[in-house]
């Protein structure tokens, strides 16, 4: 996949264009990409959990056949 080059003199006629919606779209991006980085965290941490649960029940269940 190509890698397209941010236009830094578009961004500038933008924002020279309308700060306020420019600071507003800009704000709104980074809290999407910093709710999807948090929601990748909180997977992880889950099945961790899962994981650490599962394996706590079968240490049990082998402990109690003894």
């Amino acid at each position: 996949m190509p890698h397209k080059k941010l236009d830094v003199d578009a961004l500038i006629v933008k924002f020279e264009e309308n700060p306020v919606t420019f600071m507003a779209a800009t704000g709104g991006l980074l809290m999407g990409m910093s709710k999807i980085i948090d929601a990748a965290g909180s997977f992880r941490g889950s099945n961790a959990y899962a994981k650490d649960v599962n394996r706590r029940v079968k240490k049990e269940q082998r402990n109690t056949r003894r």
